[in-house]
């Protein structure tokens, strides 16, 4: 092993010296060189250049993004842009465009989306009126869409996006759902608001696929997040990654949605079907703990009845000895159900083997169990 371990270095200088007394493998090792060179030269000249863009740390990060936000320039595009399509103003309109980043320099608490909404809404009836009814009425998803329509791409898009993350802040995930499936974060001026929002509707409605790939996306530009979606959605994507199908977990995170429906007043088919999912899984949990505790049985069973067997074991026989004592082999009979208070535990000591017992066993077993303790512990009549 020694000599092998020493001679291995040996072979690699000579195979190395050999390739490089190649021509074609000298060749390219010039040209890589030189890109190198080139490369540093270039890198120190942009450098030194007070025109050239500075380059961030993060820029390698953010250049493998699956989205970007907003720069101020770019919402100033999307602005003169909308406006130009709803009523015909020339885009690049100063006087918009200086109005547009007065109200954006004023601290009023509002984001981005919700300033695009309210500067559009002042501007444009069709865009007042929808702000305006979805405060005073609820309105289906589909008829808000049908109203959407009528709207040019780029300001229908952010008005879907503005309406279901007001639904999905009210935990009317399915119908924020139908506002925000099919949007593209590239064409909305509130990117990671669509991508946090649509993956809180889809891990509300247990979509965990979906919600993880949303989440994914999201979580691709963290510099670019505001830090409460960048902590919540490394929280949703960990929890999500341990849920398990037909788990005990996913039980309880149906039973959850149901809670929220009826919380919402929503009863309808949607709930009475999710309710019998519930009920069905619960079923065929407990028929899964069953079915192990009776082959665990049978297994402790016939290992019980094996050794028994295989007869009398030798070890202790040099102890025996026959003797001649006799006795008349009288026994006292005694009635475990009559005297010594078989059965009748104290009160403490009744209560905790019952929560260990209902540790160990499926909760429908409770009943049965302390019906167990209150039969042994009853009088015999």
């Amino acid at each position: 092993m020694n000599h092998d371990a020493q001679a291995r270095p040996e072979r690699l200088r000579s195979q190395s010296q050999v390739c490089v007394q190649s021509p074609v493998v000298r060749c390219l090792l010039c040209c890589t060189l030189g890109w190198i060179v080139c490369s540093g030269l270039t890198a120190a000249a942009i450098a030194q250049d007070p025109r050239s863009p500075t380059l961030k740390p993060s820029d390698a990060l953010q250049n493998r993004a699956s989205w970007q936000a907003v720069s101020p320039e770019q919402s100033e595009q999307q602005i003169s842009e909308a406006l130009a399509a709803l009523n015909g103003s020339p885009i690049g309109d100063e006087s918009s465009i200086e109005s547009w980043r007065k109200q954006r320099g004023q601290p009023s608490g509002r984001d981005l989306l919700d300033d695009y909404v309210l500067f559009l809404a002042g501007r444009a009836a069709s865009v007042a009126a929808i702000q305006a009814d979805v405060r005073t009425s609820n309105r289906s998803p589909d008829e808000l869409n049908q109203q959407l329509a009528a709207l040019p791409s780029p300001v229908q898009s952010n008005l879907r996006l503005w309406l279901g993350r007001r639904l999905a802040r009210d935990r009317l995930y399915d119908e924020a759902l139908g506002l925000l499936k099919g949007l593209s974060a590239q064409e909305v001026i509130d990117p990671a608001g669509l991508l946090f929002y649509r993956a809180i509707c889809h891990y509300g409605l247990l979509q965990r696929e979906p919600a993880l790939e949303d989440l994914k996306a999201l979580l691709s530009n963290p510099d670019a997040l505001p830090e409460r979606f960048a902590r919540l959605g490394k929280m949703l994507q960990n929890d999500l990654a341990k849920v398990e199908p037909e788990s005990l977990d996913e039980i309880s995170r149906l039973m959850r949605d149901v809670a929220r429906r009826l919380d919402l007043g929503r009863a309808g088919k949607r709930v009475q079907r999710e309710e019998q999912e519930i009920i069905d899984k619960l079923k065929k949990l407990i028929d899964d703990l069953e079915q192990q505790q009776q082959q665990q049985q049978q297994q402790q069973q016939s290992q019980g009845g094996s050794q028994a067997q295989g007869g009398p074991s030798n070890e202790g026989m040099a102890d025996s000895r026959a003797t001649n004592d006799r006795g008349p082999g009288d026994v006292d009979p005694k009635d475990p159900g009559r005297e010594g208070n078989w059965g009748n535990l104290p009160p403490q000591e009744r209560q905790a083997t019952l929560q260990a017992l209902g540790r160990e066993l499926p909760t429908h077993y409770g009943e049965a169990i302390e019906a167990y303790f209150r039969k042994l512990a009853k009088p015999a009549e």
